[in-house]
């Protein structure tokens, strides 16, 4: 391992602590979920106040993007109260949470975790990767 490898994979390791301790301080609600047996298909999830498709799909262990699709909606965006469905459950976490800093692309998150531009976007349901902003939390498919 070069110095250089051996400096970007500790950098690698103190940026993942910094963000699963600020998500964890500033990025998730208690979340009190209330699902219910759904007639076709997944259960239903009540969006409680300061929830967010991220962590709601973290809960279930699924990618944000399977939940947009299941709801009909147009981007990520949820109100307190809205009922949504949650297509199936999966083991949670299959991914690795990146809040976005400022000055950072999905260039530059590629290949800080190793994956392309396009399965980040894919798996977080942004029809353009150049619109990711400061404070917006990205999962990276392990």
């Amino acid at each position: 391992m070069t110095t250089g490898q051996s400096r970007r994979l500790s950098r690698k390791k103190v940026l993942i602590i910094v963000l699963i301790t600020t998500h964890l301080l500033f990025g998730c609600s208690p979340v009190s979920p209330t699902p219910t047996p759904s007639p076709t298909s997944g259960v239903y999830y009540t969006v409680q106040e300061g929830d967010t498709i991220w962590d709601i799909a973290q809960l279930y262990g699924i990618p944000p993007k399977e939940i947009i699709e299941a709801n009909n909606l147009s981007g990520p965006s949820i109100q307190e109260g809205q009922r949504l469905i949650i297509p199936r459950t999966g083991t949670p976490a299959p991914f690795i949470m990146h809040r976005v800093e400022p000055g950072e692309t999905l260039d530059y998150i590629s290949l800080l975790y190793g994956v392309s531009v396009d399965q980040i976007a894919d798996y977080n349901g942004l029809s353009d990767p150049g619109s990711i902003y400061p404070g917006q939390p990205l999962y990276i498919p392990k």
